[in-house]
């Protein structure tokens, strides 16, 4: 670092922003990497913090940080995972297919906290010593941006399943099965090629969208399972290069501990960094759950419909006008709405099976697209199914 925060390494030189936490990694990243506006979601970025803050306990219990070190790691992860400092993670999905250049933004910002809680430490303890902080040798120490940016993805992955979307999914499912009560001893219309065939009882109509749906469920748990492995302690290429033997093992038990959740180190270290079919399978069952939803939205549409000129069997609910141009005209929104969700999470699947199958060698050079569309697909499908469940579900 030169005067007046310009760079002096063998780049390009470049100036900083003023009053960022950020170092030159981040800063080029920002100037190269100008690409649309999609950032990473806070709780990504609060899933590689976490990361750090037990690499850090690990590294000091084998005595590779000082406790000065250590404490001041500890406590810059703690600040900004109750919420502070969420400025100073700008970088855009499209940028470096690793995710090096974000995983640099998380080491720059907290050894810039860190550093400056040392440096509080010392004036108000009046300690000789000024212990250093680097974003390379201390909070990315035992690490690459190989193996934490994939593991992020994982967990934030099993969080956000276990958090939102299956909620989601058993609340729908309920609602199933009430209705299946409610509509007990009455029949309706069975129909095939839209034309009528023979009677069944509602029931059965319901019973057959919840079948669905809890298939669906079994096959999401099931690529979880996938999921839960970690691929902490191979670093840059699987081969666990400048780490103990122990330290993924131990990072990741730290991190089953915090998160409450079964993670565990991948079998394969060499497979966990160079490929992503975990979430490849992750993703299709996503793909199958909005597939059995689209068709779901689609049937209560369609019994909806009318209510003079149509089946008129379902009544859906009037929660705002439909036409401009029409008076009193009610559409069926919550199931339209539910559709383009599918048709999305559809679409997000198909980045993510090209994605998956696009990496090279060692490496797979597309997980900021991959994360992006897979945490996009599950607030979508969580979200939809909630506002289906408390809006559309009078019937």
């Amino acid at each position: 670092m030169s005067e007046g925060n310009v760079s002096a390494d063998n780049f390009t030189e470049i100036k900083l922003n003023e009053g960022v936490l950020w170092g030159y990694q981040t800063q080029r990243s920002l100037t190269y990497f100008n690409i649309g506006r999609h950032c990473f979601e806070d709780s990504f970025i609060d899933a590689l913090v976490t990361i750090k803050r037990a690499a850090a306990q690990i590294n000091f219990a084998e005595g590779h940080l000082s406790k000065l070190q250590y404490k001041a790691i500890f406590f810059a992860c703690k600040l900004i995972l109750k919420g502070h400092y969420r400025d100073q993670f700008p970088l855009r999905i499209w940028q470096t297919g690793s995710g090096t250049q974000t995983n640099m933004n998380v080491n720059e910002v907290i050894a810039s906290l860190a550093s400056a809680h040392i440096s509080e430490q010392v004036k108000v303890q009046k300690l000789h010593a000024l212990e250093n902080i680097h974003p390379n040798d201390h909070i990315n120490m035992s690490q690459s941006s190989n193996d934490v940016f994939p593991s992020a993805m994982h967990i934030v992955v099993a969080q956000q399943t276990t958090q939102k979307l299956l909620p989601a999914l058993n609340k729908l499912c309920r609602y199933l099965v009430d209705k299946q009560m409610e509509f007990k001893g009455i029949s309706t219309v069975g129909r095939t090629h839209l034309m009528d065939a023979i009677p069944l009882p509602a029931g059965a109509l319901l019973s057959a969208y919840l079948n669905q749906l809890e298939h669906a469920k079994v096959e999401i748990l099931a690529s979880l399972q996938y999921v839960f492995k970690l691929a902490l302690g191979g670093t840059a290429v699987g081969s666990g290069a400048n780490a103990s033997p122990t330290f993924g093992e131990q990072v990741i038990g730290s991190l089953a501990k915090h998160y409450n959740l079964p993670f565990k180190q991948h079998d394969n270290l060499y497979a966990a960094v160079s490929g992503e079919y975990a979430l490849l399978q992750y993703s299709a069952s996503l793909k199958l759950l909005a597939s059995v939803l689209f068709k779901f939205s689609n049937d209560f549409r369609l019994l909806g419909s009318g209510p003079r000129c149509g089946f008129n069997e379902w009544h859906l609910p009037a929660n705002e006008a439909g036409s401009s141009i029409m008076p009193g005209k009610v559409n069926p929104t919550q199931c339209e709405a539910l559709s383009m969700v599918c048709m999305q999470v559809i679409g997000n699947d198909l980045t993510v099976s090209l994605a998956a199958s696009g990496g090279q060698l060692q490496l797979n050079t597309y997980r900021p697209v991959i994360i992006h569309n897979v945490m996009e697909s599950i607030e979508l499908l969580s979200d939809a199914m909630m506002s289906f469940s408390e809006i559309a579900f009078v019937i």
